[in-house]
């Protein structure tokens, strides 16, 4: 005779780490460990490249990354709506420890430590641009549009991918357009590049650390 209980399996939520994937990036495909940030509850097995991710203005990714001076970020994008911050953190309103970018129609934030002010210059909307953010400036697309003062500073937050961090709030400026590519580096170490894939569970995308082998669900 059999005895005990059925139950329903359970979902599972957080983060799992060292499964086996799949991997492809360009003409390469990795098999190995790595680890996943889910917020659902199934497991991909096979992460494909994809051309870009897009940004609804609803979504937003925590990179678990904390800029300071010696972070630089190399981005391609492109934004369908001004006013949306691509990435940021800051402790508050008037620490030094800001690094985010949001552009608007004739002027732009290019945020880095104490400096918070507007920049007057402006990108197209539905155009992909490259930005460059780290102590040597801001620079669009090869060109310099606002340099900044030798600076000492470490973020008491998370950068996030896709709007603001705010001492853990989130900017309700959430970006509207497409990433296709994110670098970071530390002292002029690349030190994370994430690259833009779909799980193997139809419809849901995410951007792949290549560097670090880690998955961020969008």
């Amino acid at each position: 005779m059999l005895t005990g209980e059925i139950r329903p399996a359970k979902k599972l939520y957080g983060s799992l780490m060292q499964p086996v994937i799949e991997v492809e990036v360009g003409d390469s495909r990795m098999h190995g460990s790595c680890s996943l940030q889910l917020s659902t509850e199934e497991q991909p097995t096979v992460l494909r490249q994809t051309q870009g991710i897009t940004f609804d203005g609803t979504k937003y990714i925590d990179l678990g990354y904390r800029a300071g001076n010696t972070t630089k970020i190399e981005i391609i994008f492109r934004q369908t709506e001004y006013g949306k911050f691509l990435f940021g953190a800051r402790a508050g309103a008037n620490s030094d420890d800001a690094f985010a970018f949001c552009s608007y129609q004739t002027s732009m934030y290019t945020q880095f430590g104490s400096f918070q002010a507007v920049v007057n210059a402006a990108i197209t909307l539905n155009d992909t641009h490259t930005l460059v953010l780290s102590q040597g400036g801001a620079v669009i697309d090869g060109v310099t549009v606002k340099t900044f003062d030798t600076m000492s500073f470490s973020s008491e937050v998370d950068l996030y991918l896709g709007t603001r961090n705010q001492s853990g709030v989130v900017d309700t400026r959430i970006f509207k357009g497409t990433v296709y590519s994110v670098k970071l580096f530390e002292n002029n170490i690349l030190t994370a590049w994430l690259v833009p894939h779909a799980s193997g569970i139809e419809g849901e995308t995410g951007l792949f650390d290549v560097i670090n082998r880690v998955f961020y669900r969008i």
